[in-house]
């Protein structure tokens, strides 16, 4: 039954991420869900490493055979567009940080300074690609909002979160779901991070429904 279960809400996944605008996130934490629930814990670092080494020389191979570069896309995007992206927002809000008033909160009293989305202002404006959305973590957020001072607070609210989700003992299998959430928070505003990619919820779900250590020992 766990087993059809599973198969089941693997297919409403790829349904989710075919019906969305093929939202890269919603592939990428269903599959890593599963990597890490299938194998051994002690087994999954070199495993881990193993698979990325041979993404990495399929992702050439394909290249330099058909030209093809989409998993050298997703590779660059994981491990190299959030440094250039740093980069990018660091030298712009240099001296000029917005104080947190580029939020949606900020929207609700008017004191908003961008229309639309930051990420796309900087896409279109800064980068000069039309409908980029330079996705950023809450790192470069911290920063460009209130400056070292913004960056460290970003730091102590990622240190928080780990604190909690160790206190949550959970069961090593569902590593994968914080995973997930290590990669997002490299790639989205707090308010975001919170709210549509449902971090609160996931803290909730984790503390009353998934299985940790000492349930298991019971």
């Amino acid at each position: 039954k766990r087993y059809i279960m599973s198969s089941v809400i693997f297919v409403l996944i790829l349904l989710m991420f075919l019906l969305n605008g093929a939202i890269k996130s919603i592939m990428f934490g269903a599959i890593v869900c599963l990597f890490f629930y299938m194998f051994k814990y002690k087994g999954k670092n070199t495993l881990y490493l193993s698979v990325l080494y041979i993404i990495s020389l399929l992702s050439f191979l394909l290249y330099k055979v058909f030209g093809v570069y989409k998993i050298a896309d997703y590779l660059r995007r994981i491990f190299f567009t959030p440094a250039n992206l740093f980069n990018v927002y660091q030298k712009y809000f240099e001296n000029n940080f917005t104080h947190f008033t580029h939020s949606r909160i900020s929207k609700i009293f008017n004191i908003n300074s961008f229309e639309g989305s930051l990420p796309k202002y900087i896409g279109e404006n800064v980068i000069g690609i039309k409908n980029l959305v330079a996705n950023v973590g809450i790192f470069v957020e911290g920063y460009l909002s209130f400056g070292i001072i913004g960056f460290i607070f970003s730091s102590i609210l990622f240190v928080l979160f780990i604190y909690v989700i160790r206190s949550l003992n959970l069961d090593n299998r569902y590593f994968g779901m914080l995973f997930v959430y290590i990669y997002i928070i490299n790639t989205s505003f707090i308010e975001t991070l919170l709210i549509t990619h449902g971090l609160i919820v996931f803290i909730i779900f984790c503390w009353f429904i998934i299985p940790n250590k000492k349930r298991n020992e019971r």
